[in-house]
């Protein structure tokens, strides 16, 4: 692949910095090493990312829009690592929550819980569906979780037999 992070970093850095010297102390690099990821990264590209041709190197268009869709990719970089750091020290990436649809939990409750649940950990995704509480419904899942079952109701027949509902993961 001829487009890297790491040249993308550095491409940011520029920018930000406002000097590849400035860049370079901040990436804990020398200089020179940050003149040539970029001047590879033109050649490879096949295109001109700085306007050298004054005291100090501008961005040109197309740098300005290598930068611009290069920081998005930064970005999901880091939230990449920031997910695997997570998992590491046992969140899940994902929790789904089944709402029963009755008096149980208000909705405005359930809004405040996911709230709250958002300040305490926002980078777990929480996937959230609607369930009827009277039938039968069960969900499996992989992972962690166990399964749910909800309470078994024949309305024509006077018997039923209640099931545990619920759900267990397993966080720090």
């Amino acid at each position: 692949m001829r487009l890297s992070l790491d040249a993308l970093a550095a491409l940011d850095a520029i920018a930000r910095k406002g000097s590849f010297a400035a860049a370079a102390e901040e990436l804990h690099r020398a200089p020179s090493a940050v003149s040539y990821v970029v001047q590879k990264l033109e050649q490879d590209l096949g295109l001109l990312i700085f306007d050298r041709s004054g005291h100090r190197a501008k961005l040109t268009p197309e740098g300005t829009e290598l930068l611009r869709e290069g920081r998005h990719l930064l970005r999901a970089a880091g939230e990449i690592e920031e997910r695997r750091q997570r998992l590491a020290r046992g969140w899940e990436s994902e929790l789904a929550i089944a709402v029963a649809v009755d008096e149980i939990i208000p909705i405005e409750r359930m809004f405040l819980l996911v709230e709250a649940f958002y300040r305490l950990n926002p980078g777990t995704r929480l996937r959230l569906s609607e369930e009827v509480l009277a039938g039968r419904w069960a969900r499996r899942s992989g992972g962690s979780s166990s399964n749910w079952r909800a309470a078994d109701r024949n309305p024509a027949s006077a018997e039923s037999s209640d099931r545990t509902l619920g759900v267990v993961f397993h966080h720090p």
